[in-house]
């Protein structure tokens, strides 16, 4: 650096090197100047190149030949001496002579004889060079200097970073922070479903990031106080600052006026201030009159207060802090997915009374139970085809069979799972564990070898698999439609285990479980045996066999990580074991007791709960809970006692009260915390605990909330009064009131308020009459003072549960709805119908190649004009505009997707009629549609065409038909393709992975080639090609490796030429511009067809595919807002019929639909009830400028043929648990009959119901008016 600025000032100061000469035989004249110009020569200055650069000459830097060491581009010289140790110049003093005002001349240096004097250059310093440049003038080689060094004082300069004026001194920071950043993204292989990232641009996605912050500190007309402290950045918005406050002098009645970030000071209380944060946002004012202090507070609260409590435990260097918590849990609640057998629990001994914890090898017959040689156990993978991943899975067909010898058959891709990593084998080897649950879809598969020799599935699976044969393994779970009661996997699966933690740090004995009918608090725990006596429901479900003092028997309670030693046991948590199989409707004999199986059946009686163990229904059993298992446990911490976890972030600062014992602990003495992550640091632990090593550590702050959803404002006066020096008297008044945001709150979430008030004083006084008498007592010594205190606190508190007075139970506005996406992508080409059933009349006589139309479906295309020229791209429909302007919307109005299939001529002649099919997975593995009443849609198009919906599991042969009118043939490169194929771009089995060169060959022998993202004209072909796409198509759409053929489905013909039953609104009644009509469809019903056998409930749990089938003469059809509807409130017991007024007996014959009703399903024939509008619900979903749908809804109820003395019922299930009614006085519920015989003399009655079980409830009954027009 100092060369470099040296070689600058140099060139600055021209006359020093480059300056007035002197020609050979000039003179010097009279009054000329000299001057000693201090400069050290640079290279860029050297006339001579041959001679060495002036600092090398001058010793300032090394010469190249010389050892040297670089920093940047100086050498600096490396001697004996060390680092840059100066040496003599290799030339003597710089010397030139010149005289102003003379021409230019260079002087290479050295002594140049003459009449004048030599000028010697001495060496300068830096502010030497300062100066002379200010002399000489100023050039543009000044912007590189160093900046001048500024001479600063001790201390911070007062007016240096504020904003200092006659009315405001403050102390401003602003800081801003912009990122712009961008990347390219490729998959490969890529898949055009990803969008963007197959073909990215020249230029990257520009992601700009910007970040702002301030800080603001002082005054205003030295009264006004602000602090500010704002950042962007901050994780924990909460722990932003605002603050602004008016201070007032000595003698003012206002004393001070706070805005923002307030805290209000609240007296000691024991009643009123411990639920009350003091942090909060809004408005606080104090003042003073005489001896009154008065502070009023009026905000909206930002903190919740919280509270926990440690115990110190353990001995030496063993102690930890441990926790207590509490974890409740219906009946219902048993671990799904994570606990199975190996073999049939009906072959273990004692079934169905089987204590899994305590089985050994020879529970369960040699010829079936697990020999020497290890599990291979299997986990199905949900879509590894589409995630590319075929390596380390095998395609395997999984069976299982039941005692009656029902099978069940799945197939699919199989991951091997490790032992000891992956799960957890029992030392019996007849039940394991998994790590990882199985979610619902997800399947679990095994092979072994038995100790008889015999062999379980195809052992060595991989083996098999890889000579290019499928094996076939055991299924111990199957898929979520097939895992239901009385199907083959159902039993393998435990249903007697419930997580206690899922972490390893429950001390060891510390889990005690009571368990109840209904909350602890107000349920019974125990039921009445025949003898009079009293047992326990812990003892009844055999968990209470040798502690007489009803707590749980810790062999009950499992806990993996106790039987391995290293860190991570492959399954972590604790976890309490019934010793049957379905404790809460078959409990276990009790041997203490001698009471056998029946007797403890017959003690349990009504009470019991076969529901969650029997009940088809998956939304029933799961949510049947009876029982409350309340489960009371210690958590031990991990690490040092000297530090532990609060378990909160963005503690509020100086909030918190930590007490050992009763002894408040003070911070910065006893310990310190970290109000950002919650941690706490005791300072010396060993002392603390060394008079109270017993003592208990409660902690009590306050946190900053993350988020509200119930606002909370508090309007809040204190008034404090001086009692002289020796007390004061205190009275406090709030109120604390919650906002809902939405407008109709459910039923437990309504808006609460609270008023409390108080009044606490406390006097100290000196008791000097007391120390006299204590120092008049014979040898004993006093030093102190007696003190007199006194203290007392009365509160009040009027709790308002409800400030809305109203509550909902169903504001019915809420509608279970699955959309049918409707982008040409999620469509393929489809499969001819198997059977003619039902659309005998609009499906050609053949259903073949013969009469096979071209069938071209598209949810985007290029507009042509009546020249054909391109005019536009269709991107989808407005909703309220085009579709139906019965929807509304809140913000702005957005394009939905809709499908135009487009049927083209038959091969069979212009004008006969054609049919082709697409179709669309519903899921992989089955969707439950037992709560779907009507498949819903808008249809406009040609009346030529008629439209066969088939829903259900349907064949994956797509019907494709090439150029030659074949429907299967060979590929130029040997590949087979077409009918009775299961045909794919890239195929698994062949360990294929799908890429651009298996894309480019299509699915089928297709003539056509298609290009990723392109947009067609309508009807073009290449819109639905497979090759070239972007996209991996194939056949195969459950993902399973197989070719399914075989259809079992219900089917519906929908007429567009007006006179179809399932018209539920015109084109008329839309208003729509482009003439949709909407089709309601009955799923279940005498309108529907069933195809392929009888559909039950099991079929319509488990329906995989829509198909839709275009039939006809040419012509186009356009459809949208496909959806299957269905409702919240659910039909009982299946079907909705049953006998009498109350109980679940099915009646025969009847049939009920419930769905919601709207505006856009009826038209003008419905009507809103009084005073209810059409609104959002959350006003705050407007705020996205997304088109919010908000159509006001009614429940609508359909009945028809109901035999006399019976009922048609639809209930409405509270979710997680059950609500309290107590608090209301009445039911309020707007009904009206749309049609049927209704009316004061008619047998018809509507009737409200509540309650939690058939002998516990609340009825209503009454007639209805007739409808409208009789």
């Amino acid at each position: 650096m100092i060369p470099r600025l040296l070689s600058l000032l140099l060139t600055a100061l021209a006359p020093a090197m480059v300056g007035v000469g002197v020609e050979p035989g000039d003179e010097v004249g009279e009054g000329a100047e000299e001057r000693v110009v201090d400069a050290v020569p640079d290279t860029i200055l050297r006339p001579d190149l041959s001679e060495p650069p002036p600092a090398v000459r001058a010793g300032i830097t090394a010469a190249a030949a010389e050892a040297h060491v670089r920093l940047g581009l100086r050498r600096i010289r490396v001697t004996e001496e060390g680092l840059g140790a100066p040496r003599p110049p290799t030339v003597g003093p710089l010397t030139a002579r010149y005289r102003l005002g003379a021409p230019r001349r260079t002087y290479p240096g050295g002594i140049e004889a003459g009449p004048v004097a030599p000028v010697t250059v001495q060496p300068l310093d830096e502010m030497v060079l300062r100066r002379r440049v200010a002399e000489l003038g100023q050039s543009e080689l000044d912007l590189f200097l160093p900046p001048a060094p500024v001479r600063r004082a001790n201390g911070a300069s007062a007016d240096g970073d504020r904003f200092v004026t006659d009315y405001a001194d403050l102390a401003l920071n602003v800081r801003s922070r912009m990122e712009l950043g961008g990347d390219w993204t490729r998959f490969e292989p890529c898949d055009a479903d990803f969008g963007v990232g197959c073909n990215p641009n020249l230029i990257p996605q520009l992601s700009p990031d910007v970040q702002f912050g301030v800080q603001i500190d002082g005054t205003i007309l030295d009264r006004i106080r602000v602090d500010v402290d704002f950042d962007q950045s901050r994780e924990f918005d909460a722990a932003n600052r605002i603050n602004i406050f008016y201070e007032g002098s000595e003698d003012d009645v206002l004393q001070r006026i706070e805005v923002g970030d307030v805290t209000f000071d609240l007296p000691q209380s024991r009643f009123l201030t411990e639920g009350i944060p003091a942090g909060n946002f809004g408005f606080q004012a104090a003042g003073q009159v005489g001896a009154f202090d008065v502070e009023t507070v009026w905000a909206q609260q930002r903190g919740d207060l919280n509270s926990r409590t440690f115990q110190l435990a353990g001995l030496g260097d063993q102690r930890a802090f441990v926790q207590e918590d509490t974890l409740v849990l219906d009946d219902a609640d048993y671990v799904r997915g994570q606990f199975f057998f190996l073999v049939e629990p009906s072959q273990i001994d004692r079934y169905p009374h089987i204590d899994a914890l305590e089985l050994d090898p020879a529970s369960a017959p040699f010829t079936v139970a697990p020999g020497a040689e290890p599990l291979q156990l299997y986990r199905f993978e949900d879509d590894p085809i589409f995630r590319q991943q075929v390596e380390g899975f095998i395609q395997a067909d999984a069976v299982a069979t039941d005692t009656t010898g029902l099978e069940l058959r799945e197939s699919g891709w199989f991951r091997y799972l490790q032992q000891g990593i992956d799960y957890y084998v029992h030392p019996s080897g007849l039940w394991i564990a998994l790590r990882q649950p199985l979610s619902r879809e997800e399947m679990l598969a095994v092979t072994y070898i038995t100790a008889s020799g015999d062999t379980i599935g195809d052992y060595n699976p991989e083996l098999i698999y890889n000579q290019g044969q499928r094996p076939e393994l055991r299924l111990l779970k199957a898929s979520g439609a097939n895992h239901q009661p009385g199907r083959p996997t159902w039993d393998l699966e435990m249903h007697q285990v419930y997580r206690v933690s899922g972490s390893g740090d429950v001390a060891p004995g510390s889990i005690d479980l009571s368990i109840s009918l209904g909350e602890l608090s107000a349920g019974r725990t125990f039921k009445r045996r025949p003898t009079g006596q009293d047992i326990t429901f812990l003892r009844l479900f055999g968990l209470d066999e040798e502690a007489p003092t009803d707590d749980l028997d810790d062999a009950f309670v499992f806990s993996a990580g106790e039987d391995f030693f290293q860190d991570q046991p492959p399954v972590q948590g604790s976890f309490v074991f019934f010793p049957t199989l379905r404790p809460f409707a078959v409990p276990p004999p009790v041997e203490s007791l001698s009471l056998t199986e029946t007797a403890t059946q017959q003690i349990l009686g009504d009470d019991a709960n076969p529901r969650i163990y029997f009940e088809e229904d998956p939304f029933e059993r799961d949510n049947g809970g009876r029982f409350r298992l309340t489960l009371a446990y210690r958590i031990q911490s991990q690490g040092l006692i000297s530090s532990f976890s609060l378990g909160a972030f963005g503690i509020r600062d100086g909030s918190e009260r930590i007490f050992l014992g009763d002894r408040l602990l003070t911070r910065g003495v006893d310990y310190e915390i970290d109000y950002d992550v919650g941690q706490v640091s005791l300072l010396d632990p060993d002392i603390l605990f060394a008079s109270t090593p017993d003592a208990s550590i409660r902690a009590s702050w306050e946190q900053r909330s993350l988020f509200q959803i119930t606002p909370t404002q508090v309007f809040g006066v204190r008034t404090h009064a001086d009692l002289g020096t020796r007390g004061g008297v205190d009275v406090l008044g709030l109120y604390q009131s919650e906002r809902s945001v939405v407008r109709r709150p459910i039923l437990g979430t309504e808006p609460a308020a609270a008023l409390l008030g108080g009044l606490s004083s406390r006097y100290d006084t000196p008791v000097g009459w007391f120390d006299r008498f204590l120092e008049a007592v014979p040898g004993l010594e006093f030093a102190g003072s007696s003190t007199f205190s006194a203290s007392g606190e009365v509160a009040l508190s009027i709790p308002n549960p409800n400030t809305l007075g109203r509550g909902f139970v169903d504001d019915f506005d809420g509608a279970s709805e699955l959309s049918v996406r409707l982008r040409a992508s999620d469509w393929i080409l489809g499969s001819a119908p198997a059977f003619r059933d039902g659309a005998d009349a609009v499906l050609p006589a053949v259903v073949d190649a013969s009469t096979a139309s071209s069938l071209v479906w598209q949810h985007q295309w290029i507009i042509q004009s009546l020249t054909g020229d391109s005019v536009g791209v269709h991107e989808g429909y407005f909703p309220r505009i085009q579709i139906d302007n019965q929807i509304r919307l809140a913000g702005s109005d957005i394009r939905e997707p809709g499908l135009l299939l487009t049927l083209g001529n038959s091969p069979a002649g212009l004008g006969a009629p054609g049919w082709r099919s697409t179709m669309t997975p519903l899921s992989t593995n089955g969707l439950d549609l037992t709560k779907t009443e009507f498949l819903e849609f808008y249809a406009t198009g040609d009346e030529a065409i008629t439209l066969i919906i088939d829903l259900g599991t349907l064949s994956e042969d797509a019907f494709f038909v090439d150029e030659n009118g074949n429907v299967q043939g060979t590929r130029e490169d040997g590949r087979l393709w077409g009918i009775d194929r299961l045909d794919h771009e890239a195929d698994p089995a062949l360990g294929e992975i799908w890429n651009p060169t298996r894309d480019q060959a299509g699915v089928w022998d297709e003539a056509c080639q298609a290009a990723p993202g392109r947009l067609y004209f309508i009807g073009d072909p290449r819109a639905n090609c497979t090759a070239g796409n972007g996209r991996p198509d194939s056949e195969d759409l459950d993902r399973d490796g197989n070719l399914d053929t075989s259809e079992r489905h219900l089917r519906y013909v929908v007429t567009l030429d007006g006179s179809s039953p399932f018209l539920a609104r015109s084109a008329v009644e839309t208003g729509s511009e482009l003439g949709f009509e909407l089709y309601r469809i009955p799923i279940r019903g005498g309108m529907g067809v069933e195809v392929g056998g009888v559909i039950s409930e099991a079929d319509l749990r488990a329906v995989r595919q829509l198909r839709v089938t275009a039939a006809g003469t040419s012509g186009q059809v356009q459809l949208a807002r496909m959806r299957l509807v269905g409702s919240r409130w659910i039909k009982r017991n299946g079907e909705g019929v049953l006998e009498g007024i109350i109980g679940d007996t099915v009646s025969v014959g009847g049939r009920v639909e419930v769905a919601s009703i709207s505006r856009v399903t009826e038209g003008d024939a419905y009507q809103s009830p009084p005073g209810v509008l059409a609104e959002l619900v959350d006003p705050t979903q407007a705020l996205g400028g997304q088109g919010i749908e908000f159509n006001e809804k009614s429940l609508g109820v359909t009945f028809e043929d109901i035999p006399s003395e019976a009922r048609a019922e639809v209930y409405y299930r509270f979710p997680q648990r059950p609500r309290d009614f107590l608090t209301y006085r009445q039911a309020r519920l707007w009904v009206v009959a749309r049609a049927g015989d209704f009316g004061p003399n008619t047998p018809n009655y509507f009737y409200f119901k509540v309650g939690s079980d058939p002998d516990n409830f609340y009825l209503y009954r009454t007639p209805l008016p007739a409808p409208p027009g009789g």
